[in-house]
């Protein structure tokens, strides 16, 4: 388990036979949310190995030395990644990267009420909310956060 849950860690995704299929670096719950682009299946708990790092160099350069070392598809190896790990690599393509902050929030209570905030961040704190739970509400990863329902929409 992270000490710090923004500290930067490399992770690894093993299959039920106990061999790596993808390598990845992050902070937050990276290791645990949907990869698209390509889609890389997240498997249970128990079959990700979490690797903490000093920093996020430190993780970078674990990833790209793990990938090395197990190799994508392509080049003969195990792994589902696509390239060797360098920072950029993950990246949407660029027509389907957002300009700017061109999403919307839309929050709503249990009791139904409705908030559109033009400052999401400040909301957030206002309410006392954790923002990569909200985002994972937006996304579709977790139903609601602390009785938050959130919607995200492009303008």
């Amino acid at each position: 388990m992270l000490i710090d849950s923004s500290s930067y860690y490399v992770y690894v995704y093993f299959n039920t036979e106990g061999d790596p299929y993808y390598v990845g670096h992050g902070s937050h719950g990276r290791a645990f949310a949907k990869h698209t682009l390509p889609e890389i299946p997240v498997p249970p708990w128990k079959d990700i190995e979490v690797i903490e790092c000093d920093s996020k160099y430190v993780a970078e350069q674990l990833e790209i030395s793990l990938i090395k070392k197990w190799k994508p598809e392509q080049n003969g190896g195990y792994l589902l990644n696509r390239a060797i790990g360098k920072p950029g690599t993950h990246a949407r393509k660029t027509s389907e990267r957002p300009r700017g902050n061109n999403y919307k929030y839309k929050f709503t209570t249990a009791d139904g009420t409705v908030h559109t905030p033009l400052n999401v961040m400040q909301f957030i704190k206002e309410h006392d909310l954790n923002y990569s739970a909200v985002r994972q509400v937006a996304i579709g990863i977790r139903a609601s956060h602390k009785g938050w329902k959130v919607e995200r929409y492009s303008t």
